[in-house]
């Protein structure tokens, strides 16, 4: 048998570290919410815009509750400042 031949057979130590970091690379990005996310949005195509339509609901009601608390912390400055510009 041709010794090169059996060489090739078997793969290198640069070979087999590449294909354990290939490996846990792909382990990694399987068990990322990307992933399901990826996943997901091919079994439910419309799932994004939906998903973009209850965060944009979330975020408004957020940016509400904030504007609410800045207009008490305003109302308190005002009164600790006896109405004085500071």
């Amino acid at each position: 048998m041709n010794p090169h031949a059996l060489l090739c057979r078997f793969p290198s130590p640069h070979q087999l570290r590449y294909r354990r970091r290939v490996t846990e690379s792909l382990v990694e990005l399987r068990a990322s919410p990307d992933h399901e996310l990826c996943q997901l949005a091919e079994q439910k195509p419309g799932i994004l815009d939906e998903l973009a339509v209850e965060q944009a609901k979330q975020i408004g009601v957020e940016i509400a509750e904030l504007e609410k608390q800045a207009e008490q912390l305003a109302s308190e400055i005002k009164k600790l400042t006896n109405g004085s510009p500071l």
